[in-house]
């Protein structure tokens, strides 16, 4: 009978630290999921992007920080500029970027167009 206790809280205390690394398990996992959920898949965003941007534009560059992407960028016409802001305000250029803004535009003497349009980036936390 003793043998028996003695067995019987081993086996409890056996369960009690499976029980403790399980939930250490499942709050990591929980972790991690919600991390990867908040992720930008960026192969996706520039895929989507490509098919966004009109033939007459380039960027120089484009950074990412806290849920914001700052494209900087030139234009052979103003209209080349216009047409930019107007694919990533629409319902296409909605799937990956909201809340547009012209920063800055210029052009210079050969007429060529320099750009910097932010914009805050789908489905990232608020």
């Amino acid at each position: 009978m003793v043998s028996q206790i003695d067995d019987a809280i081993s086996t409890i205390a056996s369960l009690k630290a499976q029980e403790e690394l399980l939930v250490v398990v499942r709050d990591k996992t929980s972790a991690s999921l919600d991390l990867l959920a908040k992720r930008i898949e960026f192969a996706n965003f520039f895929n989507k992007l490509a098919n966004l941007v009109p033939q007459g534009v380039f960027f120089n560059d484009v950074r990412f920080l806290s849920g914001k992407a700052v494209f900087s960028g030139k234009a052979r016409t103003s209209t080349d500029v216009a047409t930019l802001v107007s694919t990533l305000s629409s319902a296409r250029g909605a799937e990956i970027v909201s809340d547009l803004a012209v920063d800055a535009l210029s052009s210079d003497e050969a007429g060529i167009f320099s750009f910097v349009i932010s914009a805050k980036l789908v489905g990232q936390p608020k």
